[in-house]
């Protein structure tokens, strides 16, 4: 999975995966982002995610910075508990569906200290 530098003059192609992606990519490694959004079907109250089975998300997030903001995309309300959990399961910040955002991990102390506390906080 690479990583590009997307601007309005940024000419797109649609691959063979049906996903749009950059015809000339001018790639930016994985060590400068800061924050990512991971398309998930469903995330639990812990921030735990099951997502579409492929692992692209969990091998790309290891190699960007330890505290880059990860934030779940989800159609669905999330689940009470996902099981089993590995070892190697990574959490996500912030969950966020189609009606509520949630919160995990200190996520809104860390990152959005003055947002007021009036949603759903899994801390």
């Amino acid at each position: 999975m690479d990583n590009c530098f997307f601007d309005r003059k940024t000419l797109i192609k649609i691959n063979k995966y049906g996903i749009p992606e950059p015809i000339n990519k001018n790639i930016i490694p994985p060590y400068f982002i800061e924050v990512i959004f991971i398309p998930l079907l469903v995330f639990d109250l812990k921030g735990y995610r099951i997502g579409y089975g492929k692992g692209f998300y969990d091998r790309f997030i290891i190699l960007c910075k330890k505290n880059i903001l990860k934030i779940g995309l989800s159609l669905f309300d999330p689940i009470n508990c996902i099981k089993p959990i590995h070892i190697n399961d990574l959490i996500i910040d912030i969950g966020i569906t189609m009606n509520h955002t949630f919160f995990f991990k200190n996520s809104r102390k860390k990152y959005f200290k003055n947002i007021p506390n009036n949603d759903h906080n899994h801390n």
